[in-house]
């Protein structure tokens, strides 16, 4: 086994000839730090930990590669600019998810209203289902006016008063 230690793309330093139970065994730690089983993996998985070192946020990105001599390892540890580049990435992802997820909603309660218009008799079954998505959209609507306490004054102060 061998670790390379690099810095902005630039090798840094390099520990050749680790003992192979030993580097077996400082994968398992990696493994068991992501919450992976300790049996090799038939495939590349990439896991994310932010935790805080020094009293700064950073993320480990732990990327474990299946090889024909044994597994491998990548971490990756973003901070600083890098980490605020990448959290502004998650947000703009989870931001985009959650407007995918809310158009697919409001798609199924159109399909509801129009199943529900075509066959009136039989919707009082079906009402039942009312109540409860009304409180949840009640409850997502007190969630964005949450996001909009975050995100509306960090948009004050994005932009510049007048000279």
């Amino acid at each position: 086994g061998r670790i390379l230690w690099s810095q902005s793309g630039v090798l840094q330093a390099a520990v050749n000839n680790i003992d192979p139970v030993k580097f077996q065994a400082l994968i398992n730690e990696f493994k068991r730090l992501t919450r992976l089983p300790l049996l090799p993996l038939r495939n590349t998985k990439q896991v994310e930990l932010e935790r805080f070192y020094k009293g700064n946020r950073v993320l480990l990105r732990f990327r474990f590669i299946p090889g024909k001599h044994g597994e491998q390892i990548t971490l990756q540890v973003l901070r600083g600019a890098a980490l605020t580049f990448y959290q502004q990435q998650q947000v703009t992802r989870i931001g985009q998810d959650a407007v995918g997820t809310a158009k697919r909603l409001q798609g199924k309660i159109g399909e509801l209203q129009s199943r529900l218009e075509a066959y009136p008799k039989q919707s009082t079954s079906r009402q039942a289902s009312l109540p409860e998505l009304k409180q949840m959209l009640l409850n997502l609507e007190d969630q964005v006016d949450a996001l909009n306490e975050v995100v509306l004054p960090e948009m004050d102060n994005d932009v510049s008063s007048p000279g």
